[in-house]
């Protein structure tokens, strides 16, 4: 396992994990794509490209996202890759069943009435504070606290029901 690898075939091979861990982290699609590219040249650039460098591209990844949106202002990034972080910390390599649950997630933010899906990109992605996602879709922060409450439940009840019919076929 640690003899190095085809940097070509390195990439291929991760490329699909790093992007949906940026894309995870909140990255807009052509963002994710720009810090794809910036991870691997980063890690080629420094290192073999061998098996047990997963991790390293997580962090990699990761560091250059906080980058960027410390660049943005962007408060609560860090911490929401903190919580992104914890949870993979356990695995090397980005896990299925992860994969199963971040497309059941995207397919169920997707389902999500406009303002709701709106409002957890507002303040979940973006980092904004009820009061100013309140602002951004003239809403009351009682009401934005209402809608998130809202749209994780139905986050919530929409993945365990995608998750369990993939269980079953």
């Amino acid at each position: 396992m640690a003899a190095a690898t085809d940097p070509e075939e390195f990439v291929r091979r991760h490329q699909t994990g790093v992007w949906r861990y940026l894309r995870l982290l909140g990255a807009a699609a052509d963002v994710a794509d720009d810090l794809m590219q910036e991870t691997f040249l980063s890690l080629l650039r420094r290192f073999d490209p061998t098996p047990n460098r997963v991790p390293l591209l997580r962090t990699i990844a990761r560091g250059l996202w906080i980058d960027r949106q410390r660049g943005l202002r962007r408060r609560r990034t860090v911490a929401w890759a903190d919580s992104i972080d914890a949870a993979l910390a356990e695995s090397a390599t980005i896990d299925p069943a992860l994969e199963q649950w971040v497309d059941a997630l995207a397919a169920c933010r997707e389902r999500l009435p406009a303002r709701s899906r709106r409002a957890v990109e507002l303040f979940y992605r973006d980092g904004l504070g009820r009061n100013e996602v309140g602002r951004e879709l003239e809403l009351a922060p009682n009401t934005v606290r209402n809608v998130l409450a809202s749209a994780r439940d139905a986050l919530r009840a929409c993945i365990e029901g995608r998750l369990v019919e993939g269980e079953q076929e």
